[in-house]
């Protein structure tokens, strides 16, 4: 995030203002302590498998906190970032590959693993601090935790008479994860919200919402996706020359990335749905100029934030769902 000179000083010297990202000056570097451990078994010349323990420990975590002006010289308490928090990882990793056989090769990774702490960024609980109530203390699971990822890879590498059809590769590649963990919110009516981010507001400002479950119990769907990739190599005097196509997302699958935590959905914010949270803006604003029975506002914020999630990507930075299919035709020449 950038910030000026004035965003500092109103920060700081001046006081009275809310930064969802406050700043932190002369921060230590966040010590890390990693182990890993494994071992690898081949079976016979086909295959092998390597499985590999790991345990990572980061200490100096920035997080928030406040600082009083005891003797008032200042124009108020402000916010800041400090040394202090922590977050704890650990996992199993296991990886299958065999020999390329008749032109085949396959490749399979798994993993298993948990991320753990009391805060996921350095303003995780930056509304606890800011209203001077006490900020978690237990350990729970991260916002990015995924316990189960993984991998299959075929490959397929053609051997022909053919100078055309010789060295043609075909690679599939499918990826799945659990979802990444999440807390399910209340949020209240009204606020300081505007006719546009009033269905994501409280993501962004957290100190009116209230958590209906414990941090991060809750996870988002899976994840399931499918890319192929062929390729084609041809010595031309000398220089390698490739020409590739590659299919992102094959079957076009809708893989659900994140939610709206006010609903657990990615389709429904929960705002215009509602009419105890839209009445209001519905009201001032419904107009139904083309007599459908759906007044223009909503029909405009269905739009922008329900079916493209505007507001969601330029208030959180992330996105509700995959991308669709996408389509790569390209040449790479190699010298």
């Amino acid at each position: 995030m950038y910030y000026t000179a004035y965003d500092y000083r109103t920060q700081i010297a001046v006081g009275g203002n809310y930064y969802v990202n406050p700043i932190g000056f002369g921060l230590e570097p966040v010590r890390t302590t990693q182990y890993e451990i494994g071992f690898k078994r081949s079976f016979g010349d086909m295959a092998a498998l390597k499985v590999t323990g790991f345990y990572k420990n980061q200490k100096g975590l920035a997080q928030a906190d406040k600082v009083v002006d005891p003797k008032g010289e200042l124009a108020g308490a402000y916010n800041y970032v400090r040394n202090g928090d922590f977050a704890t990882t650990r996992g199993l990793e296991f990886d299958f590959q065999t020999r390329r056989t008749n032109g085949f090769l396959a490749r399979a990774n798994y993993t298993l693993s948990q991320a753990e702490g009391t805060g996921s960024s350095r303003a995780g609980y930056i509304s606890a601090v800011d209203r001077g109530s006490e900020v978690p203390q237990m350990v729970n699971p991260l916002d990015f935790n995924q316990e189960h990822t993984g991998s299959v890879s075929l490959d397929y590498e053609l051997s022909s008479s053919n100078m055309m059809l010789d060295g043609l590769d075909i690679n599939l590649l499918y990826t799945f994860s659990s979802g990444h963990a999440y807390t399910y919110v209340f949020r209240p009516v009204g606020g300081q919200v505007s006719a546009y981010d009033a269905g994501v507001d409280y993501m962004f400002d957290t100190r009116s919402r209230e958590a209906l479950e414990a941090i991060n119990s809750s996870t988002t769907p899976w994840n399931y996706n499918l890319d192929l990739r062929v390729d084609k190599t041809f010595n031309l005097a000398g220089y390698g020359l490739t020409v590739f196509a590659r299919v992102r997302n094959l079957l076009d699958a809708r893989n659900v990335l994140n939610v709206y935590q006010a609903t657990g959905s990615a389709d429904d914010d929960g705002f215009i749905s509602d009419g105890v949270y839209s009445g209001a803006f519905v009201d001032l604003w419904g107009q139904d100029t083309d007599g459908d029975g759906v007044t223009d506002y909503e029909e405009m914020y269905t739009a922008i934030n329900i079916d493209n999630d505007e507001s969601y990507r330029v208030y959180t930075g992330e996105y509700l769902v995959s991308s669709p299919r996408q389509a790569f035709l390209g040449i790479e020449l190699n010298f």
